[in-house]
């Protein structure tokens, strides 16, 4: 049997049971749908952590460093400025990092930014050039100047498009003078690297009420040192703390590694969920199949009367069986693509409004092809046995079928 004949009996016969067709479908293509978006999901949260820590400092040369409470010292940003001295070939610079997403306002506009309280060092380690007026200082920090580095977005969105230097405006009620304008990195879009206000971690601090700082990032001058920078820094913190617990190192490398095994466990998940589904499908399809080749046997006997053999007729209630979850894995795909194109802007929006965050959409053709994939192997595995069973009927007995 030619395939284009098999193809044509397969639709012919897919057809005439629409209700029946329909309602398996439907199974393969909630499961399709679901490995869809949770792939795309997966794929969209690894990329804000990924993009979130490139944005400190400069990705593969920069360290993390998280440090806890404790019972008899804790690490300050002058043991940090003093280890970074004592390093002058393998250390850069080192900086605190405060962050908050507190209320701006100026005149009567208001809006909700991300706010973050560093040093001036922080400004050469991410690049943060200031394009109009000044850059922090160091007596900026000493003499705890309230001033304000903004982004773009803020200078649209604030200001209007005038010029923001020199005007004063509220953080959480206390008054800021802007300074300076940092260099548009994302498009000066909301949420985004340019919708940013800078300030001295030592207001921050007040600000915040933050009584110690325990986040910092140390760059090293290039991924290579960046080892032996982790090593005297691990030293340095183990003659401060006692416990071990007390702090926290993340390299690149190392948060690559975590995002990496948490993906993995999401795409576990989220495979095994949808397996089950098309399970469900597939037990559907087989229960269908077997039906047909019930309702079909006077067919099938007439079929090898003339000539049809064991093979042909395998391979017709296989691809109708293939035919069924296709139409369902493209159905599937189609209609996830247009939930995630959707969908995903709008729970972004949400979680930005919420949570200060954002979930971009994130669309992996290879990974999105793996579904397609499934609901093959989903007609292959379940037609197997209701195709075998069609194979092996006996001319004589299927034609004597009432």
């Amino acid at each position: 049997m030619y395939l284009g004949q098999a193809l044509k009996m397969a639709f012919k016969n897919i057809l005439s049971n629409k209700l029946k067709t329909l309602l398996t479908i439907t199974g393969v293509v909630v499961g399709i749908v679901a490995v869809m978006l949770g792939i795309s999901f997966t794929l969209s949260v690894t990329e804000v952590t990924v993009s979130q820590f490139e944005g400190i400092g400069e990705g593969a040369k920069s360290i993390r460093l998280e440090t806890f409470e404790s019972s008899n010292k804790n690490l300050t940003y002058l043991d940090l400025k003093n280890f970074s001295d004592d390093n002058p070939n393998t250390v850069v610079a080192v900086a605190p990092m405060l962050q908050a997403q507190p209320k701006i306002k100026y005149l009567t506009k208001s809006t909700n930014t991300r706010l973050l309280g560093t040093s001036p060092e922080y400004q050469f380690m991410n690049h943060n050039k200031v394009v109009s007026g000044r850059i922090m200082l160091p007596f900026d920090i000493e003499y705890r100047h309230r001033v304000a580095l903004v982004g773009s977005y803020i200078v649209k969105d604030l200001f209007e498009g005038m010029n923001p230097l020199g005007q004063d405006i509220k953080i959480n009620g206390a008054n800021f003078t802007v300074i300076g304008v940092l260099e548009e990195k994302a498009g000066g879009k909301k949420r985004s690297d340019d919708d940013i206000i800078v300030i001295p971690f030592t207001v921050a601090q007040r600000l915040m009420k933050i009584p110690r700082v325990s986040s910092f990032v140390i760059q090293a001058v290039d991924s290579k040192a960046v080892i032996e920078v982790e090593k005297k820094l691990m030293a340095l913190l183990s003659t401060i703390y006692k416990d071990p617990y007390s702090y926290y190192i993340m390299t690149e490398l190392s948060m690559l590694k975590e995002i990496a095994t948490v993906r993995l466990i999401l795409m576990g998940l989220t495979v095994g969920i949808a397996s089950i589904i098309l399970m469900v499908g597939g037990i559907g399809i087989m229960n269908i199949m077997l039906v047909s080749v019930t309702e079909r046997t006077r067919e099938i006997g007439i079929r090898k009367a003339i000539g049809a053999t064991k093979r042909d007729i395998l391979i017709q209630f296989l691809i109708e069986a293939v035919t069924i979850t296709s139409i369902g894995g493209i159905l599937g795909m189609v209609i996830g693509f247009v939930i995630i194109k959707l969908g995903f802007p709008i729970l972004g929006s949400i979680l930005a409004q919420q949570f200060g965050g954002e979930l971009p959409v994130v669309f992996s053709i290879p990974w999105m092809l793996l579904p397609f994939g499934f609901s093959i192997m989903t007609g292959i595995i379940f037609g197997i046995f209701p195709a075998y069973k069609a194979s092996k009927l006996k001319p004589i007995e299927a034609l004597r079928f009432e």
